[in-house]
């Protein structure tokens, strides 16, 4: 399990605390179902515009959360041109996701400045 992901039966407190615990990582996390798949992603900043809209913090964090997010389908081609557009956009962090809606792995793109798979450069 990985430690951007948080079940969507937490409550917006249990949320901000986690959100809280990550410190100078990418402050977004992946809601899960009760079977490990991807439903959405909520920051800091969601939670608290659905607070300020009258939501309190014991709600589910699933009123909060973004259903339409970015992502990976494993086995894609052209990866790098896919995360390097992503970055581009703002987003720093991408799940890969399997054909179930699993994550297979998280690319945080805030850290990385290329995802090219190079073994040599020819100057």
């Amino acid at each position: 399990m990985y430690k951007n992901t948080i079940n969507g039966s937490s409550s917006l407190l249990e949320a901000l605390k986690k959100i809280d615990s990550l410190s100078n990582e990418s402050l977004t996390l992946f809601v899960l179902d009760d079977d490990n798949i991807v439903r959405g992603t909520v920051t800091d900043g969601d939670i608290r515009r659905y607070l300020v809209s009258g939501g309190k913090l014991s709600d589910s964090i699933s009123n909060a959360m973004h259903t339409n997010y970015s992502f990976i389908k494993e086995g894609e081609t052209c990866l790098v041109l896919k995360l390097r557009e992503m970055k581009s956009r703002g987003i720093s962090l991408v799940p890969l996701l399997n054909a179930k809606g699993h994550i297979q792995n998280l690319y945080d793109l805030s850290k990385f400045k290329s995802y090219l798979p190079v073994d040599a450069v020819l100057m």
